[in-house]
């Protein structure tokens, strides 16, 4: 009877280790973008792109792609438009000499580009009515905003984009009618531009405003006067560090939606700047030039884009000789020095290995891989019409790594690239969009007891690579922890058994 009571128990835990549903989290390496925006080089000289070509699903490897290709984009048109300060029409001198070189340089234009045309948002800012009297102290008068912050609206469209040069004359003329002076906000001015572009065209900026603004988005002219003249200073030099770093990266936002950017130097800017305690008395003065460099650049090297002085040539010369041979009839050759900088995002650099292509392993060093997370790719020259191509694996070195759940992660943190043009002029071009990755975790459960699947079979995904992670809950844990406890009752029924059948 012990012995029958004994087969029953050792039958009955089995069947109940056989039950227990093991639950297990898989986890899968998904492709979320398959691919980064294409970026145009200087000058449209040609293209450069990251994508993901495969991922294997058993191994966890991707295989990504560099390209770089030296054609240049097509343009269904080109699209100018200029950035005018409207305290321009306060001067009517100057503002007649500016309406003057815009139409010539208009009227020429359009003869040789029919396809072209050319618009004008006005720079305004909020409104600034001050005066300094005879004795030298400063008057403010009733319509005064410079405690307003400035905003988005600091800015309007003079001319739609336009072929006619009359429309373009007129606009001109009507701008700024009432005479009012305003509180520049150049950052107003870039973001309406941007927005302002119409269809697939070689998109031009031209601003004839290179002094330091004296308002951006959110930041209003005036500063708190401060306890003394040198809390005063630390104000004013806030404030103008926090103009130029707005309006920089306004300029900067440019590269990414592919417009070229030019600056105009009209050779005569006065630079300085002067503060008024709230009585009107004169206090304290800043020379803005530092600050202006540090938002343009400097002709030889700006911001982004390019930089002419008009002090020696008219608005006409520059632009024709200039912006025409190098925006809307750029030259078509080889490109020489050319080396690409890759830097991946520190998820890749610590998580994954990184293996060269068998047919790019002599141009590509990956030195700095493990400490920078970089590679440099020497193409050295890519002639007129070829394309270059960087092939690399990216492999997982475990898939099983819980910081990287469902994280999304770029695969690139950014690509530069360097090189020479036919005129042997130095470019560099960041491309800073990136494929995208994310490594997911998926719950899944095997059923000893319900093996029998009569549905279809889900169609498997070949592009994740799978790995196992234990979960809380009744899982493997629970499991080993059933089974070790189901052999010790056997031990000791077993014994038992055996201490019965000896007293027998």
């Amino acid at each position: 009877m012990l012995k029958k009571s004994f087969i029953i128990v050792i039958v009955m835990l089995l069947t109940l280790g056989m039950c227990v549903n093991v639950n297990a989290a898989q986890t899968s390496l998904n492709i979320v973008e398959k691919e980064s925006k294409t970026k145009y080089l200087d000058n449209n000289q040609g293209t450069m792109q990251n994508k993901i070509l495969s991922c294997n699903s058993e191994t966890g490897t991707i295989t990504m792609q560099l390209s770089v290709t030296n054609t240049k984009q097509t343009y269904e048109n080109t699209e100018i438009i200029v950035i005018m300060e409207e305290n321009l029409a306060n001067d009517t001198t100057k503002l007649n000499q500016y309406i003057s070189q815009v139409n010539s340089l208009a009227s020429k234009v359009f003869l040789f580009a029919p396809n072209l045309k050319i618009g004008i948002i006005g720079m305004k800012g909020t409104i600034s009515d001050r005066q300094v009297d005879s004795n030298g102290k400063l008057v403010i008068g009733k319509n005064d905003q410079g405690s307003k912050n400035g905003s988005a609206s600091d800015a309007e469209v003079l001319a739609n984009l336009t072929n006619n040069a009359e429309s373009l004359t007129q606009a001109l003329k009507n701008m700024n009618a009432k005479k009012v002076t305003y509180n520049n906000n150049l950052q107003a001015a870039l973001k309406l531009a941007k927005s302002s572009y119409s269809g697939k065209a070689n998109k031009i900026l031209i601003t004839l405003f290179d002094n330091m603004p004296s308002t951006a988005i959110g930041v209003c002219k005036e500063v708190s006067e401060g306890k003394d003249s040198k809390a005063l200073e630390q104000a004013v030099i806030a404030k103008n560090k926090d103009i130029v770093s707005k309006t920089k990266s306004e300029i900067l936002s440019l590269e990414q939606e592919d417009i070229n950017f030019i600056l105009l130097k009209p050779g005569n800017t006065d630079f300085n700047q002067k503060w008024y305690s709230k009585t009107g008395e004169l206090t304290y003065q800043l020379d803005g030039s530092t600050y202006a460099q540090q938002l343009y650049g400097t002709t030889g090297k700006p911001t982004y884009g390019e930089m002419y002085s008009l002090e020696n040539s008219s608005l006409a010369t520059v632009l024709i000789t200039n912006m025409y041979e190098q925006f809307m009839q750029p030259k078509k050759k080889d490109m020489t020095s050319v080396v690409v900088t890759n830097y991946f995002p520190k998820e890749i650099m610590s998580h994954y290995k990184i293996t060269i292509a068998q047919e790019n392993v002599n141009n590509v060093d990956t030195k700095k891989y493990e400490t920078d997370g970089s590679i440099t790719w020497n193409i050295g020259t890519l002639a007129e019409g070829k394309t270059s191509t960087l092939q690399y694996t990216l492999q997982l070195t475990d898939m099983k790594n819980a910081s990287l759940l469902n994280k999304t992660i770029a695969t690139n943190e950014k690509t530069e690239i360097t090189y020479k043009d036919a005129d042997e002029k130095e470019h560099t071009v960041a491309l800073t969009s990136s494929s995208t990755i994310q490594l997911k975790e998926e719950q899944e459960q095997k059923d000893n007891n319900n093996s029998q699947n009569t549905g279809s079979q889900p169609k498997q995904d070949n592009t994740t690579a799978k790995g196992m992670i234990p979960q809380t809950g009744v899982n493997i844990v629970m499991f080993v922890a059933i089974m070790i406890s189901m052999l010790i009752i056997i031990a000791l029924i077993y014994k038992k058994y055996h201490n019965c059948k000896d007293i027998k």
